[in-house]
């Protein structure tokens, strides 16, 4: 899919994308568009029928490109609207004992807030119910970001780099945490390389939790 994220600049209504094709059979794919919002770490998604997909199903040939239409029902409000476009393939007969797995791709649709607005992170450590070391990312502000780079220091000043899950966001008012090292910190202060957004990577220190 290209691109992978389609964002709904004010005033804007329409936005297109292009599904390409590079196995050596043709494709049937279905495109579902859902509201998207977060509960903690969890991923929410609504049905939705702010945003619609031209054409919903298709078929694409071998290499051979879809090109689809989204068509935004509902305009910008003054705040960010954050959805998900789902692509599933549909897949064809099995024969004998062949296994046909189909892919899903998630694509995040962005519709910017008619207000200018941008992503507040407020980053602090705390212990989890097993006793691990946990970080938490707030976003306060009115934008949503990705989390790119995420370093924690280790003793001897070496620094480990800590998985970004699949769906890095944090939505506007939302929070996710990552798990840390045990190791991680030193004197009471736990020292942090972040690149979020398009920002350049910026390194803080949170407080150790007891």
């Amino acid at each position: 899919m290209d691109p992978i994220m389609v964002d709904f600049m004010p005033g804007r209504r329409t936005a297109t994308f292009k599904v390409t094709n590079r196995g050596g059979t043709a494709t049937a794919a279905q495109i579902r568009l859902f509201a998207w919002s977060q509960d903690g770490d969890q991923d929410v998604l609504a049905p939705t029928a702010d945003v619609l997909a031209s054409p919903p199903m298709f078929e694409v040939a071998p290499d051979e490109e879809q090109v689809v239409r989204l068509v935004l029902r509902r305009p910008a409000d003054a705040r960010e609207r954050t959805y998900r476009l789902i692509l599933d393939e549909i897949p064809r007969v099995a024969r004998g004992r062949e296994v046909v797995v189909a892919l899903r791709l998630s694509l995040p649709v962005i519709v910017i807030g008619s207000r200018p607005a941008a992503a507040e992170l407020a980053w602090h450590a705390e212990r989890g119910p097993g006793n691990e070391l946990l970080l938490l990312a707030r976003n306060s502000g009115a934008r949503h970001v990705r989390v790119n780079l995420l370093e924690a220091l280790l003793p001897r000043g070496a620094m480990t780099a800590q998985p970004i899950s699949a769906n890095p966001y944090v939505l506007s008012g939302m929070e996710r945490r990552w798990q840390l090292p045990a190791a991680a910190g030193s004197a009471g202060r736990l020292r942090l390389r972040i690149q979020a957004g398009t920002e350049a990577p910026t390194e803080t220190t949170v407080a150790m939790p007891g």
